[in-house]
């Protein structure tokens, strides 16, 4: 199994961060490997216990979020539903408020079966986290 943890400086309140995880309408707006992707929110409830289930392209993952605590920290298990015998990976997200104007943020993506799965895990969660960052910037304004 392997584990990926990616670090970013968001530029955007910790709770304008948090919204756009929480929020459908944001979501849709940075969550996907690939802009211009169609991606579709059909299930998100962020609570603890939580379904989650988004629909990329013609691809849908989701799961549970299985720990909350925001805004400081929140995960979930992650599962693609076309590798249903796969074993469901899991994230870990936490924000940490270093001003009103400036929010770190840790993503850790564990229990990632083989090298060639945490490859594309890492290159998905740098482009979405690139477009979280645009997105966070847009909106702080």
């Amino acid at each position: 199994m392997s584990d990926i943890r990616l670090e970013r400086t968001l530029y955007g309140s910790r709770e304008l961060v948090l919204d756009a995880w929480r929020s459908r309408e944001r979501l849709t707006e940075w969550f996907g490997p690939d802009l211009g992707t169609s991606i579709y929110v059909e299930d998100l409830d962020f609570t603890s216990g939580g379904r989650w289930r988004v629909t990329i392209g013609s691809e849908t993952v989701g799961g549970t979020f299985i720990e909350m605590d925001p805004p400081d920290r929140f995960a979930f298990t992650w599962q693609w539903e076309h590798e249903p015998d796969a074993v469901p990976s899991t994230v870990v997200v936490m924000l940490t408020g270093r001003s009103d104007t400036a929010t770190e943020l840790l993503v850790q993506h564990s229990d990632l079966d083989g090298s060639d799965r945490a490859g594309r895990a890492e290159r998905d969660w740098t482009a979405m986290l690139d477009r979280l960052d645009q997105l966070v910037r847009e909106h702080s304004g």
